[in-house]
């Protein structure tokens, strides 16, 4: 359950919800961040869109992105005269895109794309896994001008992509389509020692939490290890855990060489709720560290449960920068720990990011995304009507 994943979940039972009949298809991907099928059922039940995963049976990560494509193509015209307009996830290194507008021709209606992640190098050094990355971005862009609308989650990203785009972009067509959150998942609904308790947490425990994807040397988390040991030398109290992925055997390593594995918690991918729950126990949670410049949905999630956030410099849209509540920093251990130091100690700058975080993101929930990309939908779907 990654952030895209995530996002097309929210979006499609909103719309489904709105009233509009939603048939979603999955590429049945074993995917490091999957959930367990009893607990990905238990939350599709939640949602009334109809849901297809093709193939039956499991294709593994790495073959993902190629194998996937003739399975959501058959699946796909199966819905001949049954639709109106496709919407995709777009990713700058799968194939999700293409298979849409395949699928658009051959059903002669509209695609619309909605990218959380455009292009960015992450990479420490070159190597061949970058070389196909950059030329599947590539070949990714060149479709960008065939989709009837491609939207990104702010507007610094959506002039990175005209910039880089140059000729080949119709701007007109690139819209924005933010990251959110249900505001149901933040009511308290019992109290933070007791929630604590449940998830084996002390009152007294400084939690630090980290969600999200951790385990490629790109996403720096080693930056957070380092600065957590020294976050130690004065809260002796801290626990820092790494909620949504599978450690990689250099960061159990390094957890180990740093001498931090009692106060380290890593679990594995986990029901969202798990998420929320952890969210409202934490006293500081960690953004991306590195220069990714856009807006992940976890950081909206941190501020909707009124918690201090530390990310890295240029990890962030500019666009979204609250006033309290998140501080940016370059990405090293000693900054990063200071960062942290600073939080846990000033009782009285958590009080106010408490009060503040949620005004900040209320414009930023799924229900408000999921009207505008409704509108959307019906404009596309009345020109292409008209033509």
């Amino acid at each position: 359950m990654g952030g895209g994943t995530w996002t097309t979940y929210n979006l499609t039972r909103e719309l489904s919800e709105r009233g509009n009949k939603v048939d979603l298809i999955i590429p049945n991907v074993d995917f490091i961040m999957t959930i367990k099928r009893s607990d990905a059922e238990a939350i599709q039940n939640k949602n009334t869109t109809h849901t297809s995963r093709v193939p039956s049976f499991k294709i593994p990560n790495y073959l993902g992105p190629l194998l996937s494509i003739v399975p959501m193509l058959l699946e796909g015209t199966k819905f001949r005269g049954k639709i109106d307009v496709i919407v995709c996830q777009y990713h700058p290194m799968h194939f999700v895109s293409l298979v849409a507008l395949i699928l658009g021709k051959l059903l002669r209606i509209p695609v619309v794309a909605r990218a959380d992640d455009i292009y960015r190098e992450m990479w420490d050094k070159p190597s061949i896994k970058i070389q196909l990355t950059k030329m599947t971005n590539v070949i990714n862009e060149s479709l960008i001008k065939n989709m009837a609308a491609f939207l990104v989650v702010s507007p610094t990203t959506r002039g990175l992509l005209i910039n880089r785009m140059g000729k080949r972009c119709i701007p007109e067509k690139i819209g924005v389509s933010p990251n959110g959150y249900n505001a149901i998942d933040f009511k308290v609904t019992s109290s933070p020692s007791k929630t604590r308790s449940t998830l084996g947490l002390r009152v007294e425990d400084k939690v630090v939490l980290f969600v999200g994807r951790f385990s490629g040397n790109e996403y720096g988390i080693k930056y957070l290890l380092e600065a957590f040991r020294l976050v130690l030398y004065e809260e002796p109290h801290a626990i820092l855990i790494l909620l949504g992925d599978e450690p990689s055997k250099s960061i159990l390593n390094l957890v180990k060489y740093l001498g931090i594995e009692t106060h380290t918690r890593i679990y594995g991918p986990c029901p969202h709720s798990l998420v929320i729950r952890f969210i409202s126990v934490s006293d500081v949670c960690i953004g991306p560290l590195l220069a990714t410049d856009t807006m992940p949905l976890k950081i909206v999630e941190y501020l909707a449960g009124g918690k201090p956030v530390i990310t890295g410099k240029g990890s962030i849209t500019p666009e979204f920068k609250p006033v309290t509540g998140l501080i940016e920093v370059a990405a090293s251990p000693v900054n990063i720990s200071k960062a942290i130091l600073n939080v846990l100690k000033d009782s009285k700058n958590i009080q106010e990011i408490t009060t503040n975080g949620p005004e900040q993101v209320k414009a930023f929930t799924w229900e408000q995304i999921s009207a505008d990309l409704e509108y959307l939908l019906y404009k596309v779907i009345v020109k292409e009507v008209e033509k």
